[in-house]
Order: C-alpha cells, then sequence, then structure tokens
C-alpha cells in the first residue's frame, strides 16, 4: 500500500480495536501464565472483576487507584510487571516509575528497553512467544533477595540518570534547537 501520512493515520485509527484485541490477548495470556503457575498477582482496577480469571486464587484484586497512589504500591512492591501495549519499540512512563521506586521492572522486549536496558541487570525482559519461562524467572527472582535488591538498585540509577522527565525536557530542547 502506497499511503500518505494522513491516510496511514486514518487507517492506524480505524485499526485501534484490532490493537486492543491483541493487547488483551497477550494480557490475559500472559496473567494466566503465572496465576496457573502458583504465583500471586495483585491487580488494581473494576476491569479485572470482569476477567476470565476473577476467581482464580492467586489473583488479588485491589480497588482503582489514583497515579500517587499507583507509585506508592510500585514502592511496596518487589516486583512490577508490565505488559507493553502492541507499540512493541517503545518504552513508558509505567516503567520509569517502577524503576524510580525501586521495584524490579519485569516487561515483554521491545527494541527501546532492548536498547536502553541490559537485560538481568537493569531489568528483566521476557518473550511473548516463550511465557513458559516467565514463572521461574520469577520465582528465581522471589528466591534471591540479593538479585532483586540488585536488579532494582540498577534500575533505579538507569532510571533516574537517563529517564526523568528533565531529560525528556532536555532531549525535547536540544531536537527544538536544531530545528533553528
Amino acid at each position: 500500500m502506497d499511503l500518505s501520512n494522513e491516510q496511514f493515520l486514518e487507517l492506524l485509527f480505524q485499526l485501534r480495536n484490532v490493537f486492543f484485541c491483541v493487547m488483551y490477548y497477550y494480557r490475559e495470556k500472559i496473567i494466566r501464565t503465572l496465576l496457573d503457575a502458583g504465583i500471586e498477582i495483585n491487580v488494581y482496577g473494576d476491569s479485572w472483576n470482569s476477567s476470565s480469571f476473577v476467581n482464580h486464587p492467586c489473583l488479588n484484586r485491589h480497588p482503582q487507584v489514583d497515579a500517587s497512589d499507583c507509585l506508592l504500591v510500585m514502592q511496596q512492591s518487589r516486583i512490577s510487571l508490565n505488559i507493553m501495549a502492541w507499540h512493541k519499540g517503545g518504552f513508558t512512563e509505567r516503567i520509569a516509575n517502577a524503576m524510580l521506586n525501586h521495584s524490579v521492572e519485569i516487561s515483554d522486549k521491545s527494541k527501546l528497553l532492548e536498547r536502553l536496558f541490559v537485560g538481568q541487570k537493569d531489568l528483566v525482559l521476557f518473550d511473548l512467544q516463550n511465557l513458559d519461562t516467565l514463572p521461574t524467572a520469577i520465582r528465581t527472582l522471589l528466591r534471591s533477595p540479593e538479585q532483586l535488591e540488585s536488579i532494582a538498585q540498577n534500575g533505579y540509577l538507569k532510571a533516574s540518570q537517563n529517564h526523568l522527565w528533565l531529560n525528556r525536557a532536555e532531549q525535547f530542547l536540544s531536537v527544538l534547537e536544531t530545528i533553528k
């Protein structure tokens, strides 16, 4: 297809529901894999009340939290699970927030995450095609407080040095200066 930028954006907008379906499919698959492996998961918000695993004994549902309370939850969590939306080349603020709150970030891979961070050192990355390895990786981390602390500290340092809003503002200003 040969599309103009405007046509591409329009097509992308029209396909948004497909993206949501794929996202939710993988989210459910990841959560189901962990729950069925006996790993307890804490989730927040009412949307989980209609999930297919709502009554799973390892699923701990909590009320919705606002942005500031979300950061408190991350501070109290040894591990934060991120499931990338269907922009597999990207990075989300949620990942940086977990790191900045000394929680070990576990996320499915993205090209940018693999470029910016060292897997198993700054965060833990998993492959959507090999979900069966995820429960073992999490159990291994939970049994190794030293490794958990090391990854949390490395992630914190990398995020605090490179992934604050101040860093993004400086990058933005740098781009603007090249346009002048």
